[in-house]
């Protein structure tokens, strides 16, 4: 009898971690920057309407699905060596997920993307909707 988790060990686990810490951090960098920007009112004003109870709902989604696409985006792009398939974009997304459980570790400031089920349920949209070309 096979084991059928030995095919884990063949996925290219070093680009699909460097390509979830640049979409992290890059994601971030965009939500620093959105902090920095609840110091003029133009901006504070704004994130409190998008942070409205029906509107948040989608504003969080949104997020989590940007950013799966931005990895996914970024893998097709920077690691061309990497043959992506339908293994190797559940693996990103596992990835995503652990370096925002451990970005959440490092207690960083946190406006958008926590590590919940509506962040896994957004990456894992925008990951397969960016890499629907590989799903075969």
């Amino acid at each position: 009898m096979s084991n059928p988790l030995r095919r884990l060990k063949f996925l290219p686990w070093l680009p699909l971690f460097q390509v979830a810490a640049l979409a992290t951090g890059l994601a971030f960098v965009v939500e620093i920057l959105l902090i920095a920007g609840t110091q003029f009112s133009p901006i504070a004003e704004t994130l409190e309407i998008l942070f409205q109870p029906p509107l948040a709902l989608f504003v969080l989604l949104a997020a989590a699905v940007g950013l799966g696409a931005l990895a996914a985006l970024i893998l097709e792009r920077f690691h061309q060596r990497v043959v992506i398939n339908t293994s190797v974009l559940w693996a990103l997304i596992l990835c995503v997920m652990v370096m925002l459980m451990a970005r959440s570790l490092l207690q960083l400031p946190v406006l958008f993307l926590a590590p919940d089920y509506m962040t896994l349920m957004g990456v894992l949209l925008g990951v397969f909707w960016q890499g629907k070309a590989y799903w075969r």
